[in-house]
């Protein structure tokens, strides 16, 4: 610091003394502020809006995010892609969001936010729910997903890249955003509650959402499918969309 003027002394200061403040503070957006555990615990405490943009290492390394219960909104969008992130969890008294069985929803659970990356197994949704947010299920790992009947929406990447192997989707359903269903594993089964005319007619209700890709549709009055088969010197085989049927007697290499 030698040779500085006085008033070049005290700028280098103060802008030190905000580095140190700003390296002290776990993060910080408005009057929000994010600490994480060595557990994985992210925790959002404060007042407002929570949308910093966090660092991948820092988020690779949640496991639950815990909102309290002054935080406004959170800019979810960041954690679709936080792959250890297993759970929501928020404070009752928060006015404007309320976490169920992990999923993070609005307060009245009339829409699904967001479902955490390393949630697995089944889930049903509650009732109350008639839309599905923006990237709510992003990459996401369910065995299978229900939506009830009250359902209408489906907004933008819902369900975009997930590896959800059954969809149960209802009648009720009239509006699917394009790409909804983007770049989803392909091998899926959707169960539609209703016929097969109704389906067709929602598929050309909702052109490029990405369920048109799916291969296997199971509807109440019987199952749309794409088919393939073939034979082997003992045996044939049909593939209707992501079942194998075989007659006969296979051998090795067949």
């Amino acid at each position: 610091l030698e040779g500085l003027s006085d008033e070049e002394l005290s700028d280098v200061l103060a802008q030190f003394e905000t580095d140190v403040i700003s390296a002290m503070t776990p993060g910080e957006e408005s009057d929000v502020v994010w600490t994480l555990d060595e557990d994985g615990v992210l925790t959002l405490s404060g007042s407002g809006a929570f949308e910093e943009d966090l660092d991948d290492d820092v988020r690779q390394q949640i496991v639950r995010v815990v909102c309290g219960p002054e935080i406004e909104s959170i800019a979810t969008g960041q954690f679709s892609l936080a792959y250890s992130l297993a759970a929501y969890e928020v404070d009752p008294e928060n006015p404007y969001y309320a976490s169920l069985d992990g999923v993070l929803y609005d307060k009245s659970l009339t829409e699904v936010i967001a479902c955490p990356c390393a949630k697995t197994g089944s889930l049903i949704l509650p009732d109350s729910v008639l839309s599905i947010g923006e990237t709510a299920f992003y990459v996401s790992h369910l065995t299978d997903l229900t939506l009830p009947e009250g359902v209408t929406s489906i907004r933008a990447y819902a369900f975009g890249y997930s590896e959800t192997g059954t969809y149960y989707l209802p009648t009720s359903l009239v509006e699917i955003a394009i790409g909804a269903f983007y770049d989803v594993d392909p091998n899926m089964t959707v169960c539609y509650a209703g016929t097969m005319e109704e389906w067709a007619n929602l598929l050309a209700e909702t052109e490029g959402s990405g369920l048109e890709n799916c291969i296997m549709v199971i509807c109440s009055d019987g199952t749309i499918a794409e088919t393939e088969s073939g034979e082997g010197d003992e045996f044939t085989w049909t593939l209707t969309g992501n079942r194998l049927t075989v007659e006969g007697t296979m051998f090795n290499g067949y």
